[in-house]
């Protein structure tokens, strides 16, 4: 394990210790490190030296609490009275502004899949297409039209090649209409995340 390591690891187990106490305890294993690679020794088996990460907090931990400090666990921020008062106060604003938002969200949405729905619904449209010109092309074969059915014969296919194109190329906007949709979600959820641990 390289000094780096060590350091972040003993910083992350004693996260609950006061900020300038922990900072002087990994200050003295840095410098605890430092000196015995100045003496020879490689900085992984400097590392090893110092002992266990866990034996190390145990430690440190145990003679905190003989000393009569006890931990500080972290605790969310209260929000001050007059910032209460300023939320309350503007509520008619941020209410109307965050109901806005939603709206426009929502409706942007809604856009979004009527327009895939409707492609859809045209691709679906192109073989009911094709195989309702190939039931008249056969419709006019019997009765002797002969131009008609080379129309309708005409129309079958081009309706049967465009449905193979336009089922790929409106499945390929499914897939980014949904992952436009998913992270946009993905991104409103996060920042209500990170407004609550700021606060």
């Amino acid at each position: 394990m390289t000094k780096n390591v060590f350091i972040i690891y003993l910083k992350t187990k004693l996260s609950t210790m006061p900020e300038k106490e922990r900072e002087e305890r990994l200050s003295f294993y840095r410098e605890m490190i430092d000196d015995r690679i100045e003496e020879g020794m490689t900085e992984e088996e400097a590392v090893a030296s110092v002992g266990k990460i866990d034996d190390i907090v145990r430690d440190i931990l145990a003679e905190q609490q003989s000393t009569g400090q006890e931990q500080r666990p972290r605790t969310k921020k209260r929000r001050k009275a007059w910032e209460i008062v300023l939320l309350v106060l503007g509520s008619p604003l941020w209410i109307v502004l965050l109901a806005t938002a939603f709206v426009v969200v929502l409706s942007l949405f809604i856009s979004l899949w009527s327009i895939v729905a409707s492609l859809w619904a045209v691709t679906v449209a192109l073989p009911v297409a094709s195989i309702g010109s190939l039931g008249a092309c056969l419709m006019s074969l019997f009765e002797g039209n002969f131009v008609f059915t080379f129309v309708m014969l005409g129309i079958s296919a081009f309706c049967a090649g465009l449905f193979v194109f336009a089922f790929f190329g409106v499945r390929y906007v499914t897939k980014g209409a949904w992952f436009f949709t998913k992270k946009t979600m993905e991104g409103i959820v996060h920042s209500f995340y990170r407004k609550e641990d700021k606060q």
